[in-house]
């Protein structure tokens, strides 16, 4: 009888600890989806910039830094919308589909929470050149 308390009480924890997972996970998600979407805003901004023709009577490096600057803050934005993209994707479908069970589920928050930083760097960065 005090094995089937404690199988039930390692049962519930067990639940509650992957319910809580899942809604980091979904956190994450909701975030990169966020950033995302900002992303690709900022990059059509840079890729208008990029289309603009730069006037003729202004000094010759000062056009070239404008455009390097607007190159830069593109790619910066492209960057952030694909990984973005991937994690979205590629972290639930870990989650769910992984080969370790729960372990998995695990893996993909971990591997969310340390990609999120090095993202929201290109993302300022994009940002800050931008301006």
């Amino acid at each position: 009888m005090l094995q089937l308390y404690k199988n039930d009480i390692v049962t519930s924890v067990a639940k509650g600890q992957v319910e809580l997972r899942k809604r980091e996970l979904d956190w994450y998600t909701n975030n990169y989806l966020t950033m995302s979407t900002q992303g690709a805003v900022l990059a059509g901004f840079a890729f208008n910039q990029l289309t603009t023709p730069v006037p003729e009577d202004i000094d010759l490096w000062l056009g070239k830094s404008y455009l390097v600057l607007s190159t830069l803050a593109l790619s910066f934005e492209l960057f952030v919308v694909l990984s973005t993209t991937m994690c979205c994707i590629l972290g639930p479908g870990l989650a769910l589909r992984g080969h370790q069970g729960f372990a998995s589920l695990h893996v993909a928050v971990d591997t969310l929470k340390s990609e999120q930083n090095w993202i929201f760097f290109f993302f300022v960065c994009g940002f800050l050149v931008f301006l």
